[in-house]
């Protein structure tokens, strides 16, 4: 990025394996309804950041730990703190408050349309089935993902988030502009 520009990260491990693809799908929710408030609050807001986002990484390869959901921006150095406070707050919020329907709605409405586009593709298949044919819970995994993802409830989420979006457990890194 620019040079007066800096990136900030915070994240909370997670899980991992294809023991619980469940949990893993509806990580990806609680993602996107934190990229969704980080996006409201830090650009359309504060027209802070360019580039704030939220993502969940689950493993499946994987039987334990490695996974996080993370939050990320690029922005200028003095709003580095601010970036954390909100962050921790819309994560605070998520523990303590149940989405609304109409929120869960509107996550769950485009990530069902990109679900049916991708899944029209080879690339999408290829990706979900890889590592089948070596564990058969690879193709479970893939046939019940969008049940496992679309049918969350706001109680779930909220759960979700009190078990991984804990404050302790986070870890925060960020990247300063130097001199060259």
């Amino acid at each position: 990025g620019d040079k007066d520009q800096a990136a900030a990260v915070l994240a909370w491990p997670t899980g991992a394996g294809l023991g619980n693809t469940k949990e893993a799908r509806q990580l990806d929710v609680l993602a996107q309804i934190i990229n969704d408030r980080l996006f409201e609050k830090l650009r359309a807001v504060d027209g802070d950041a360019y580039s704030p986002s939220a993502q969940s990484d689950w493993p499946l390869g994987f039987d334990k730990g490695q996974g996080y959901l993370v939050v990320m921006s690029q922005l200028k150095p003095d709003r580095i703190d601010y970036f954390y406070k909100l962050a921790r707050e819309i994560a605070a919020d998520l523990v303590a408050n149940p989405v609304s329907d109409d929120e869960l709605r509107r996550t769950l409405t485009p990530m069902s349309q990109m679900m049916a586009r991708a899944s029209s593709g080879n690339a999408y298949w290829m990706n979900q089935l890889e590592g089948a044919t070596r564990d058969p819970r690879y193709v479970v995994a893939m046939q019940t993902m969008p049940l496992e993802m679309l049918m969350v409830t706001p109680k779930e989420l909220r759960d979700l988030a009190a078990k991984y979006l804990v404050d302790a457990k986070s870890y925060a890194v960020e990247v300063l502009p130097g001199e060259k």
